[in-house]
């Protein structure tokens, strides 16, 4: 569901070792892949492949899976799409940015259909019918909400490692998913803000700093919310930024640069949000969330004329 960066990889990993798939998507990108097929760039290799493709999920039969990848702020639209399409037996995934995105799903469709999941990858459309992925980390992590190890997340991991995804199965999927939070509201603020690849972002101190800062404060709402993190996330999470790609831009900065609609309030606005309901002060997260939504906006009303 909402086949571009993340969902047309991974679906076209699944599609590529033979699972019966569907990609959901719109416009351009759903013709060119009806026409043409999926074309993958990689570096872990190109691939082209026909797939099934339709812009409306109640075409599709008897759903086990859905891998749930539309940006979140399209989220409530597309859930309304999907819920005609949905059994009792569909488990949905989703693979979104932000902490959230199991709860709002739950509440429009069953908690208990509902899987904790995240993906690192870098990845998007580079045009109508072709992902391209440049990261080396191309990995899902995903679990039960509540800790156990089901059986329907064990089927789950077999069709994945099937299909050669990077994949861990955890039995703390929360945690999984506040430390993604302290990556991307980091990684993904900064280097929008200052519209800066992230190595000039941590190569500059005073800027390097801020991007400490957003970590600590995230680190800090999760505390307050009683997901403990690791003591020593801050710093391995710096380490894990230093180690990659230098010239990386990262999706929210590629966003601003395209006049796209941003994911500012599932990032760095729900830092933010949550901090003020736990009384956790969040300066610099706030200052990010106030800058780059205010570009949101005015990206709102250039894209409508």
């Amino acid at each position: 569901m909402g086949a571009g960066g993340v969902g047309g990889y991974f679906g076209g990993l699944l599609a590529k070792a033979g699972e019966d798939v569907w990609l959901v998507a719109r416009g351009q990108h759903l013709r060119a892949m009806r026409e043409h097929g999926l074309k993958v760039r990689s570096l872990a290799g190109d691939f082209t492949i026909p797939v099934k493709a339709t812009d409306e999920p109640k075409e599709i039969d008897d759903i086990e899976l859905v891998l749930f990848c539309v940006k979140t702020y399209d989220t409530e639209e597309a859930l309304a799409k999907l819920a005609p399409a949905v059994s009792d037996d569909t488990v949905i995934l989703p693979l979104q940015n932000g902490v959230e995105s199991a709860d709002r799903i739950g509440k429009a469709l069953g908690y208990d259909r509902v899987l904790g999941g995240l993906a690192y990858i870098e990845s998007f459309i580079a045009a109508p019918g072709v992902i391209e992925q440049r990261s080396q980390i191309r990995k899902i992590e995903f679990g039960e909400l509540d800790g156990s190890k089901s059986e329907r997340a064990k089927k789950v991991f077999e069709v994945f490692t099937r299909a050669r995804i990077d994949c861990q199965l955890r039995t703390d999927i929360k945690k999984a998913i506040w430390e993604k939070l302290v990556w991307i509201a980091a990684g993904g603020g900064m280097t929008a803000v200052t519209r800066s690849t992230l190595g000039e972002v941590l190569g500059f101190p005073p800027t390097r700093e801020m991007f400490v800062s957003v970590m600590r404060e995230v680190e800090a709402v999760s505390l307050a919310m009683g997901i403990r993190m690791d003591s020593d996330i801050v710093e391995r999470t710096l380490k894990f930024a230093q180690g990659l790609d230098p010239c990386m831009k990262t999706s929210m900065l590629r966003d601003v640069e395209c006049g796209n609609r941003l994911e500012i309030d599932a990032i760095n606005g729900a830092v933010v949000r949550l901090g003020a309901k736990h009384s956790v002060l969040t300066p610099v997260n706030t200052f990010i969330y106030n800058v780059l939504k205010l570009e949101d906006e005015k990206n709102k009303v250039h894209r409508k004329v």
